[in-house]
């Protein structure tokens, strides 16, 4: 079963989002993912994530964004995400 990971950063300053997100991600596991919400596109955590083997969608709601980080072998939580940003 998959579990999220809520990591709401939306009213945190630079640097703690980005620190909170790479502490997250060293957490992960196959089957979990992250929802990190926050008030703008972190576009630098971007290459970082991929460059550490994460995969990422974004999904803009109102004025918040929601990344959800996933560990790129795992395919089956990558489906699972990718289904839940259709249906939302």
């Amino acid at each position: 079963m998959t579990k999220e990971i809520i990591l709401d950063v939306s009213l945190l300053q630079p640097p703690l989002p980005m620190e909170m997100a790479m502490d997250a991600t060293e957490k992960l596991k196959p089957g979990k993912y992250i929802k990190m919400v926050h008030r703008m596109q972190p576009h630098p955590l971007y290459n970082i994530l991929l460059d550490n083997g994460f995969r990422y969608k974004i999904k803009q709601s109102n004025d918040l964004f929601e990344i959800f980080i996933w560990i790129a072998t795992d395919k089956t939580t990558g489906e699972l995400i990718k289904e839940l940003i259709k249906k939302e």
